[in-house]
This record gives C-alpha cells, structure tokens and sequence, in this order.
C-alpha cells in the first residue's frame, strides 16, 4: 500500500477491503475550534508570554504529570547521566511532552545562572537540596 508522506495534503489510510493500488482516504480537516483546544492543552503560558519563573513552573508541571516524580523527569532529561543538561537535551524533552512553544524560551528560564547546562536545582531546587543532604548523610555515615 502506498501512504503519502507526513505534511503531504493527503493523509490517510486505504480503504479496509480494498487492493494496495487504491486511492488514499482523504481526511477531513480540523474544526476551527480544535486549534484552540491543542494550544491551550500543549502551550506553556499565554500566548508564549509568560515570566520566566511561570514558564520553569509549568514545563516542571508537564514533566511531572507525565513522568510521575521530579527525578523520573530529570532522568529523562539527562540522558547521559552527568548531572545536566544542555539545550538539545532541553529541546528533546519539550517535544517529549508535545509541547507547542519557544524551546528557547524554556532553556532561559531554565538556565537561570546562564552557565550553558540546566542542573536539578533549576529545575527543582527543593528536590536537589533533599538528595544533597541524603549524599552527605550517606557519605557521613560510610
């Protein structure tokens, strides 16, 4: 069977029954409203206008929500285990979640200290202090 490419005005699959030769199911396109549903469900912030620490929230809210924990997102945001992130790292994890906004407006407000890495305590200083007190606690106690 023969699919024309993603982006193509022509999506779809054949028909069920049909021979691979058959025309391509043209699909209907989206209703005016459903652009709004997708942004507002797939954004961070209005419009792409929101402060800095607003913007850190919400991207830390959707990589909770989808990952379950703050270090279960960390840990799909630092891929190679060294304790931070650069930007495509970044940029990797916003389309992780599907999110339709200005990728380099995350790593900014991110990247407070503009060092060119994103650390766990950008992302979530609290958690970052916890498990710097259970490392020296540990360490103490080794």
């Amino acid at each position: 069977a023969s699919f024309s490419p993603p982006g193509s005005p022509i999506m779809g699959r054949p028909r069920s029954g049909s021979s691979p030769s058959s025309a391509v199911v043209r699909l209907k396109p989206l209703p005016p409203d459903h652009r709004e549903t997708l942004l507002h469900f797939h954004s961070l912030g209005e419009g792409g206008a929101a402060a800095e620490g607003d913007l850190r929230r919400l991207f830390r809210r959707k990589l909770v929500r989808k990952y379950r924990s703050p270090l279960a997102a960390w840990k799909i945001m630092d891929q190679h285990r060294n304790g931070r992130c650069a930007f495509p790292d970044v940029v990797r994890a916003a389309q992780s979640l599907g999110c339709i906004c200005d990728a380099r407006a995350i790593w900014e407000a991110l990247d407070s200290d503009k060092d060119g890495f994103v650390l766990l305590g950008d992302l979530d200083p609290r958690l970052s202090k916890l498990l710097r007190s259970f490392a020296s606690a540990a360490s103490e106690a080794c």
